[in-house]
């Protein structure tokens, strides 16, 4: 079989059997697929050829905007073709389809297939090969700075990429940093520092030893390195998130993996405004724990959210831990159901307590994302569980000013082989007031959201519509329901 150019989503259809060349075909079945899709973006029509009969058809479709595809070439029996359109405008339009034989004989429309066009906009960044982001944090004047990794096509490496938009999201800047020709380097958290530079932690894997270092770079505004710290401990270390701190230094929190059985320990680092490490702590019980977001607290100690595992692996849960600002342990406490629980985020609120989310997996109580709300000790307030009915997984979380939350993550398919980024805004007792979700053909996530300056949300994370091999990073701006933001020629489908 035959497969001719595939961009994503998709929809398909099938051609009905028994045509022949000295005669009309047979009116193509009705489109099947994907049915939503975003203006600006490209949607297309697949048919699979299946005509025992005739040796070759040619196909156009109706966009059902006013628009008309022109006929293809002669597309062969077992041949799966694909054409593209994109919508200016948003609505639902049905979308027919019309086979062409060889005498010149047009078959009548299929039946319809309703696309749904949501006036969200998306702008894609990325080069030839796989890109993905990991993090990302709006900047002072209004854009966003993501950070992740990007890995040229038929290279195995990784570099940390850094990528920089204004606020209508074109790109000012992108700079990629390592590795050394020996392993990988992920950029894992960023934010932007008051001299108006930014600060990177991560990792760097060492392919030959089997272990990674964390890594923090420090850069101007500009994306130039200022310098960069590595910290080369026996066992793995990688860093999770990273923060300024009151005194210009840096509070890193990630995972200390001391034994080849991987048990660690949740790691806390904290620098002075040159990276030089001022004092580590370390906390955790038998088994494994990894630390996963750090923000320091209205007192200049630090809230640290963590996922604690037992020894065989097969069950954790979320583990919070507030310390004073030399990094000592004041107390911890742990939230799941006894499952599997992994934390990703956490903030301090404007009451002193604390929102976190993360995720649970399937079980008797159900699975999904995670919201819990603590008091200033720790304690539940409440916990909501966010399992809509295309399955969601949060990645971050943000306060927003109506006194909700904003958190950004991505559905998952019953199939589990496609996902699609998610956007959900919560009140503020965590529940849903609405969601999002954005690009279910093959892998898309969002890994932070924002509040926009002037108002909506701005959704950044990865998609990849057409290959486990090539992806891209992405920004999704939204209105203030999470759908349209309809400014002429902002926040198109980017270069």
């Amino acid at each position: 079989m035959r497969t001719l150019a595939v961009v994503l989503p998709v929809v398909g259809i099938i051609l009905c059997a028994g045509c022949k060349r000295n005669r009309a075909p047979d009116s193509p079945a009705m489109p099947w697929g994907t049915s939503v899709g975003f203006v600006g973006g490209a949607s297309v029509l697949s048919i699979f050829v299946d005509v025992p009969d005739m040796d070759s058809v040619a196909v156009r479709f109706d966009w059902g905007d006013g628009a008309m595809s022109d006929w293809s070439t002669w597309t062969y029996r077992g041949d799966t073709l694909k054409l593209g359109h994109q919508w200016a405008e948003a609505g639902t339009f049905e979308v027919r389809a019309q086979a062409k034989s060889g005498s010149g004989k047009s078959s009548a429309w299929s039946a319809a297939h309703a696309v749904a066009i949501t006036g969200a906009r998306i702008r894609v960044y990325g080069r030839a090969g796989y890109d993905f982001a990991q993090s990302a944090a709006l900047t002072a004047d209004g854009g966003l700075i993501v950070v992740g990794a990007t890995a040229l096509s038929g290279s195995p490496l990784d570099s940390i990429w850094l990528l920089r938009t204004d606020g209508s999201g074109d790109t000012l800047w992108t700079r990629t940093y390592g590795p050394n020709g020996s392993g990988d380097a992920v950029g894992s958290s960023v934010a932007q520092t008051r001299d108006g530079g930014f600060i990177v932690v991560g990792w760097g894997a060492a392919y030959l030893h089997g272990e990674s270092d964390l890594l923090l770079i420090k850069t101007d505004a500009g994306g130039d390195t200022v310098w960069t710290r590595q910290l080369d401990l026996p066992g793995s270390q990688s860093g999770s998130c990273v923060q300024q701190t009151r005194d210009n230094g840096y509070i890193i929190v990630g995972t200390n993996r001391t034994s080849q059985n991987g048990d660690g320990d949740v790691w806390l680092v904290k620098t002075n405004e040159n990276g030089d490490t001022s004092w580590t702590k370390s906390f955790g019980g038998p088994g494994q724990q990894d630390g996963n977001s750090v923000e320091q607290t209205s007192d200049s100690g630090y809230i640290v959210l963590g996922t604690t595992w037992n020894h065989n692996g097969m069950h954790s849960q979320i583990m919070l831990t507030k310390t004073d600002a030399s990094g000592n342990e004041l107390w911890t406490r742990t939230f799941g159901n006894g499952h599997r629980e992994w934390a990703t985020a956490v903030r301090q609120t404007s009451d002193g307590g604390y929102v976190l989310t993360g995720n649970t997996e399937p079980s008797s109580l159900g699975g999904g994302a995670l919201l819990l709300k603590t008091d200033g000790d720790g304690n539940l307030v409440w916990q909501k569980l966010l399992n809509g009915s295309g399955g969601w997984l949060g990645n971050s979380v943000e306060p927003t000013s109506d006194g909700g939350y904003i958190i950004a993550g991505y559905t998952y398919s019953c199939a589990g082989a496609q996902t699609g980024a998610w956007l959900a805004k919560t009140d503020a007792v965590g529940e849903v007031i609405w969601d999002a979700g954005f690009g279910r053909v093959s892998y898309n996530d969002g890994v932070a959201a924002f509040e926009a300056p002037g108002g909506g949300y701005l959704l950044a994370g990865s998609t990849c519509p057409d290959s486990a091999t090539n992806s891209d990073i992405w920004v999704i701006k939204t209105d203030a329901l999470g759908a349209a933001e309809r400014r002429a020629g902002r926040w198109g489908m980017g270069d």
